[in-house]
């Protein structure tokens, strides 16, 4: 499986170290060396450029993400990131929190102008670490923690009204086999949320269904069809008059609507984070866990490697790359997402 590759990775970078804490080394690490019997602490703000691509759905539909980072970019509204650290000896306690609030607008033809979606991501963890090595090259901590995620998701609806108005004359004369192929062409697929511009899962599942069995029923009408029987143009003009006015009124109830998903789970997970110095001052950095085990998601993975700089004895730059894969499905939610991107991070020790 990929997805024990960055383990391999680390275990690997784990064996280039001195077996013994003990050990000497020509290479003294940059940052000062922190007392044993004192804590030490570490703040830091990540900025994560991620994409995103999998599959995402809802009831059945599925929706295919393929999102660029400076898509996504594009329409933040708010994001906030931040990370902090306190160890003691070999013990270290890791909480990082991520917060990505994103909102567009989608102008489409047909019966419904417009679609607003709004698309939030909270993703919050928390670990205990044990240092297993810890030599002037470097370190290796064993990790195990728990992973905190929340996904809301937001769909409003605007209609067409002069598309509606007309949609609902042409249904009128519609035959009632007809009335579900007539308005799916007049909807041109925007209830489905195949490709969204955020990943949102398709929300309005069942919803055209809906409008079909109420049309339907509108058209149904005992006044039209006794107007019709009766053969008078103006008695059948007028009752063709309320059957559409009654549609339209059906279309822009259904078609004025917002529909929402508030969907959040936790996962725990084991994994490895390691540091090998390259100079006094340059390191390399690389964590991994896997996680989920089906107690949230089926499974998720996530990895990070990065160069750091230690700038001066307290504040350091780290500049890599981060994944997170989740694969959680419960009920009709499915979110079987990658998020991959640069990461850059600037902390300070104290």
């Amino acid at each position: 499986m990929t997805s024990s590759k960055p383990l391999i990775l680390l275990l690997a970078l784990a064996s280039a170290l001195p077996g013994r804490a003990g050990d000497k080394a020509t290479l003294e690490p940059g940052p000062a060396e922190p007392n044993p019997d004192s804590w030490t602490f570490k703040l830091a703000s990540p900025i994560w450029l991620a994409s995103a691509w999998g599959t995402t759905g809802r009831g059945g539909k599925d929706a295919h993400v393929d999102l660029s980072a400076t898509t996504i970019l594009r329409h933040v509204t708010f994001t906030t990131s931040l990370s902090a650290e306190v160890r003691k000896d070999r013990l270290g306690i890791y909480a990082d929190y991520l917060y990505l609030g994103d909102q567009a607008g989608v102008y489409t033809p047909g019966l419904v102008s417009k679609l607003d979606l709004r698309f939030t991501e909270t993703i919050a963890d928390l670990d205990a670490s044990w240092r297993v090595i810890e030599t002037p090259r470097g370190w290796v901590d064993l990790l195990a923690g728990m992973r905190y995620m929340n996904i809301y998701s937001r769909l409003q609806l605007h209609p067409d009204n002069a598309d509606i108005d007309s949609t609902s004359v042409r249904l009128v004369d519609t035959a009632l086999a007809d009335v579900e192929r007539t308005l799916d062409k007049a909807l041109r697929g925007v209830l489905d949320g195949k490709n969204p511009t955020l990943p949102v899962p398709p929300l309005t599942s069942g919803l055209e269904q809906k409008i079909v069995d109420a049309v339907r029923a509108a058209k149904q009408d005992p006044e039209l069809a006794a107007a019709i029987a009766s053969g008078i143009r103006e008695r059948i003009a007028a009752a063709k008059a309320r059957v559409a006015s009654n549609i339209a009124q059906i279309l822009r109830r259904n078609l004025s609507r917002a529909f929402s998903l508030n969907q959040d789970w936790l996962d725990p997970y084991l994994g490895l984070r390691a540091r090998y110095n390259l100079t006094p001052a340059l390191y390399v950095t690389a964590k991994a866990d896997v996680g989920g085990f089906s107690a949230g998601s089926r499974v998720s993975v996530e990895a990070i490697g990065a160069i750091g700089y230690q700038i001066t004895r307290n504040i350091w730059a780290e500049a890599g790359y981060k994944y997170l894969y989740v694969d959680y499905h419960h009920d009709t939610f499915t979110y079987d997402i990658s998020n991959g991107g640069a990461l850059v991070t600037i902390g300070v020790n104290f």
